[in-house]
Parts: structure tokens; C-alpha cells; sequence
């Protein structure tokens, strides 16, 4: 296998499954030095994903319903988070230490220790999304009506249900908004 090949330099995530299993292998060039991760996946929404951030010393690796932090320096998993539906995308945001990750179903933010700062869920199948021009993500559903969700608070406007939004602690970090 070309990760065996590679030593303490490779990292393997994902879960087995019982259904059919897709495997996807990133090379990451960091700081570092060169490190090969390989994902496993079940094969339902799209291939993995990933994204170098923190000036090169995380890799966030979005499969199947999951993200994955990865410590490039360790070549060692810090962080998991199950995510409510398929992972569908990374969207960055204005400083390199957090990111909004949209799934099936919901977004969230998080910064690169794995903590979730705010979490969104919504009523029916996310189809699509956009920035605008004021800090926030327009959000397209299969059904539901279009929502804008504040990319710093995750608060969320132009609902005609319940959402459920889940505020955590922000570090304050990154008080600026802009895409």
C-alpha cells in the first residue's frame, strides 16, 4: 500500500464500513515536510476534501459525515466532529484559523483545535449557498425558504420555522467579517 511506503509520515482516517469503501490519498506539502493521508470513505456524497490552514500546520479533511483535524507537525488526528448530514464544503473565512463547513443539512464554524464556535441546522436539503456583501452566507434549500446565517454568530435571518443554532463561546479571535 503507498502509505506503508511512506512511515510515520502517513496518517490513514475514516471509518470501515460495510458498504462499499472509496479510498482517497492527499499528499500535503507544509512546513513540515511532506506528509501522505490517506482517507477512507463509504462512497455516499462527494469525494473527500481537504484544506491546509493555519499557516500550514492543520490539514481539515471533510469525508463522508465528518471533519477530521490533522496536526501537520505530528502527522496525528486532534480533533473529529460528526457532522448532521454529508460533508458538502470548506468556506473560508477571513482569518486562517477558523472555517465554516457546510454539510447536507446544516453549517457550522470552528476554529483549528476542533472547537465549534457556532452550529446551524436547517429544515430541509441544503442545494446551495453564496456569500453577500455584509458578512453572511445566503443559504438555498430543496424546499425550505432561503436563510442568510451571519458567518461571525452563525445567527440566522429570513426563517419562517424553527432553527436550531448553537452558540458557542467565541475567542474573539477574528472579530472582523469579511469574506
Amino acid at each position: 500500500m503507498h502509505l506503508e511506503s511512506c512511515g510515520r509520515r502517513s496518517l490513514l482516517i475514516g471509518l470501515s464500513t460495510d458498504e462499499r469503501n472509496e479510498f482517497y490519498s492527499f499528499s500535503v506539502a507544509s512546513s513540515f515536510g511532506l506528509r501522505e493521508i490517506g482517507v477512507i470513505c463509504a462512497g455516499f456524497g462527494i469525494p473527500a476534501s481537504a484544506v491546509l490552514v493555519n499557516r500550514g500546520r492543520r490539514l481539515l479533511v471533510g469525508h463522508d459525515g465528518w471533519v477530521t483535524w490533522i496536526d501537520l507537525d505530528f502527522t496525528a488526528i486532534i480533533a473529529m466532529h460528526r457532522l448532521d448530514g454529508v460533508f458538502c464544503e470548506f468556506i473560508p473565512v477571513d482569518c486562517d484559523d477558523e472555517i465554516v463547513v457546510i454539510d447536507e443539512i446544516g453549517l457550522l464554524r470552528v476554529d483549528m483545535s476542533g472547537t465549534l464556535l457556532w452550529s446551524v441546522s436547517v429544515a430541509d436539503i441544503i442545494v446551495g449557498w453564496h456569500p453577500d456583501n455584509n458578512g453572511n452566507l445566503v443559504i438555498s434549500q430543496m424546499e425550505g425558504p432561503k436563510l442568510t446565517v451571519s458567518i461571525a454568530t452563525g445567527k440566522v435571518s429570513g426563517q419562517t420555522y424553527p432553527s436550531i443554532v448553537e452558540a458557542a463561546t467565541a475567542s474573539g479571535k477574528c472579530s472582523s467579517t469579511e469574506l
